[in-house]
């Protein structure tokens, strides 16, 4: 099997076009004259995405025949693919996605979205690992 890994950072295009987004709302928003507390909101996620930027924290995913790893901040997490009885992927109200691993001995760990690669390739290679994948759709967690 072809190992499946995925790495990221804080400064990715992605992070950079959702700040360029949040600058342009509030200025639509400030020419529009809205409510303070819009844009007391819009600033915060704007914050949000520049401390993101600015922290530039790795992200990281790796799977292969042996085990599935990943890293984002402090969590760092390796998971030997016989102990894993099953891996649920709901798609959440936003269309996102998350990945829940759970384990034999009934421990629940949730892969952080920062590490997640495409959910396809994700699933395709877990399929071919011959780890149980249960979908979920339209979950809230």
């Amino acid at each position: 099997m072809t190992p499946l890994s995925f790495s990221t950072s804080g400064k990715n295009t992605k992070n950079y076009v959702a700040l360029a987004g949040l600058v342009l709302a509030f200025v639509l928003l400030v020419l529009l004259g809205a409510n303070i507390w819009f844009l007391l909101i819009v600033q915060g996620l704007g914050g949000l995405m520049v401390w993101e930027i600015l922290t530039d924290r790795p992200a990281s995913f790796h799977l292969d025949d042996v085990a599935i790893a990943w890293r984002a901040g402090k969590q760092d997490i390796r998971i030997l693919l016989r102990d894993i009885d099953v891996v649920r992927v709901s798609k959440k109200l936003d269309f996102s996605h998350s990945v829940s691993v759970f384990t034999k001995d009934g421990k629940r760990y949730s892969i952080p979205w920062e590490c997640l690669p495409e959910v396809e390739a994700l699933q395709a290679h877990l399929r071919e690992t011959g780890v149980t994948i249960k979908k979920s759709l339209f979950s809230f967690g």
